[in-house]
């Protein structure tokens, strides 16, 4: 199975943009330029001290 999923990636390209775009996958990037995204880094930081909003309403947070 790990050859394959490397035969895959690297051989055949399905790992690729191009690949993507030839699927018609949408590119975020593309769609909203102006967007300027969060590293996960900080996401983790930000979640870890309470900053995150709750993705529904009444959810609350509790990493543990």
């Amino acid at each position: 199975m790990g050859l394959e999923y490397r035969y895959s990636m690297y051989v055949h390209g399905d790992n690729d943009l191009e690949y993507a775009k030839d699927l018609g996958y949408l590119n975020a990037r593309e769609l909203y330029p102006d967007l300027v995204p969060r590293s996960f880094d900080t996401y983790a930081k930000e979640l870890l001290d309470g900053k995150v909003a709750a993705i529904h309403e009444g959810m609350s947070i509790q990493p543990w």
